[in-house]
């Protein structure tokens, strides 16, 4: 498919022998990695130095395909040029267990893996479930054993999904977003159309 628009990588296909093409699902799989990896790296080398502070964001979902659970952790810090925050994606991790302890040990356990100091982490957003808010025995609180500092905030989109699912069970609220979206896709299909082009 790419070759299609790329001439150098046409060129490579046609003068090859099918073991050489390196198109294979393993190699493309290898490729994915080492590019991903390198991303990963430069995104995080603002966390090399020793004033780098970050907020830890994770929630987990179940995979719909194999039916396990999946944690996607990410960062959240401010970085020095530009000054900007930035949110960054580290990785998925599939979980074991939804406990407290499992998924405190699976971010832990990411981050040690990518070089990141765990005591440099100043903030903490997740969902309210109580696995992962319990101030006793969830993710913030096995957090906060490694870094006192890392203070728990629930996850404001999380708050905000609660409160529309909660207005939501309001008639008068529900049929008010029916018209909002019908409204919203009257314009956006009269302001979407391709233009004709002059011949």
């Amino acid at each position: 498919m790419q070759a299609k628009h790329d001439d150098v990588l046409q060129q490579h296909l046609a003068r090859v022998k099918k073991n050489a093409q390196y198109t294979s699902k393993v190699v493309q799989n290898e490729v994915i990695e080492v590019v991903g990896e390198y991303i990963r790296k430069e995104n995080t080398r603002d966390l090399e130095n020793d004033n780098a502070f970050y907020s830890i964001m994770a929630d987990e979902v179940t995979d719909p395909y194999s039916n396990q659970e999946i944690l996607s952790v990410c960062l959240r810090l401010l970085t020095d040029r530009p000054a900007r925050v930035r949110k960054l994606f580290i990785d998925f991790v599939y979980l074991e267990r939804t406990t407290g302890e499992s998924i405190a040990h699976a971010i832990t356990k990411c981050l040690r893996k990518k070089h990141i100091d765990i005591s440099q982490a100043r903030g903490q957003s997740y969902n309210g479930a109580a696995c992962m808010s319990s101030a006793k025995m969830g993710v913030q609180a096995r957090i906060r054993q490694l870094s006192p500092r890392a203070l728990y905030v629930h996850c404001n989109s999380h708050v905000l999904n609660l409160s529309i699912a909660s207005a939501c069970k309001q008639p008068t609220i529900r049929n008010k977003i029916d018209t909002l979206n019908a409204v919203f896709l009257f314009f956006v299909s009269e302001t979407t159309e391709v233009p004709q082009e002059n011949s």
